[in-house]
């Protein structure tokens, strides 16, 4: 039984040739073709992000559990209003609460 070659070894290009398969890797890699640097075009200034309801300290989460389809129905009627679903919710608890 053969010792196998260091890593360092075999990317230097020593092997051992009495094993088949074991050609230093410059012969067995196919060259890959150079190609010059792509030049990144300069990132986008980033806007400034409103301040989130969360860290607003006026909102709480409330975490609910609601068949699937109910959400999704909610979610696209929201959607097509222009709205968000917690301010749908938030105004459909308010006239609960007032009733």
């Amino acid at each position: 039984m053969s010792r196998r070659p260091s890593l360092s070894s075999v990317l230097q290009g020593a092997s051992n040739p009495s094993e088949p398969g074991t050609a230093p890797v410059a012969e067995r890699a196919p060259s890959l073709p150079v190609t010059p640097e792509i030049a990144h075009p300069a990132a986008p200034e980033r806007a400034v992000r409103p301040v989130g309801k969360r860290r607003g300290g006026e909102h709480a989460q409330l975490n609910v559990l609601v068949p699937e389809a109910l959400k999704r129905e909610a979610k696209i009627k929201a959607l097509r209003e222009g709205r968000e679903l917690s301010e749908v919710v938030t105004e459909l608890l308010t006239a609960w609460l007032s009733t």
